[in-house]
């Protein structure tokens, strides 16, 4: 064990550090304490995708009318436009799928 010199010089050397990077250590600390929630918050973006509750309807009304799942377009457009959903076109996913279906 270390004798009790050496441990107050430690602690005393630790304090005045401390005493005098404070506002970097909080601010490194806030950081660290933050860092898995922007790691999550990137990683929902990337993986689920972004659509709007008009364009949610869109799908449902197009998929009513020709007897295809709504959760077959959903997963078609996904794939296909690679979770990017603000450049879909729903018109033209349950045409390639009645495509796709008609050919099978």
């Amino acid at each position: 064990m270390a004798d009790p010199y050496t441990i107050a010089s430690i602690a005393l050397k630790t304090a005045s550090f401390i005493k005098r990077y404070w506002k970097l250590l909080l601010a490194a600390l806030f950081i660290i304490i933050l860092l898995p929630t922007f790691i999550i918050t990137v990683v929902i973006n990337i993986l689920f995708p972004q659509i709007t509750s008009e364009e949610f309807e869109t799908y449902k009304a197009l998929t009513e009318e020709t007897d295809i799942s709504w959760t077959c377009l959903m997963a078609y457009d996904v794939v296909r436009l690679d979770n990017y959903l603000k450049e879909n076109k729903p018109n033209e996913s349950i045409f390639d799928l009645l495509k796709i279906n008609f050919i099978e």
